[in-house]
């Protein structure tokens, strides 16, 4: 699996989300997806459940259990929509903004670490690809939709071997 491109991509993820676990979770009790939701947010004020799910890649019920987790902790709160009052906006509060400007800034210094190891011309090429890669599976999740269910990228060859076809 170390040469699969998805496994590489989720690995990554996890190395990046694995510092942030020791340090965070147990001290300030915020846990990756919070973070994540959080970092939403703070840069899309009023934000709706559903928006979230969409920018962050995450589930509903996902984004629902995060922001139950955040609310209890008095870091954000929801608010009726003046528009369409089915709808709530979901806000940072005091405490939220203060969690915020403590780990935006850390945020921010991994990212330029991780693009200063990368050329201009390659992190032009990463965005790329990865846009490209994020449109497929949304297609492919649009896709599968009806049936409730994603399709993987991998069958299994005769004798339990495993083709995997990224």
């Amino acid at each position: 699996y170390e040469h699969n491109v998805v496994f590489r991509m989720i690995r990554l993820v996890n190395l990046l989300s694995r510092n942030f676990q020791v340090v965070y979770e147990k001290d300030i009790n915020l846990v990756v997806v919070d973070f994540r939701i959080l970092m939403l947010i703070a840069a899309h004020p009023g934000i709706s459940g559903s928006e979230l799910a969409r920018l962050s890649g995450h589930n509903q019920m996902t984004i629902s259990s995060a922001l139950r987790r955040l609310e209890r902790a008095g870091r954000v709160r929801r608010e009726t929509s003046q528009q369409d009052r089915r709808r709530a906006e979901i806000y940072l509060t005091a405490q939220g903004v203060a969690l915020y400007n403590d780990l935006e800034p850390r945020g921010r210094e991994m990212g330029a670490r991780l693009r200063r190891s990368l050329t201009a011309a390659e992190r032009r090429s990463l965005r790329r690809i990865l846009g490209k890669l994020t449109a497929v599976i949304e297609a492919v999740e649009l896709a599968d939709r009806p049936a409730g269910r994603i399709t993987g990228g991998t069958t299994i060859r005769p004798g339990g071997r495993k083709n995997n076809t990224f």
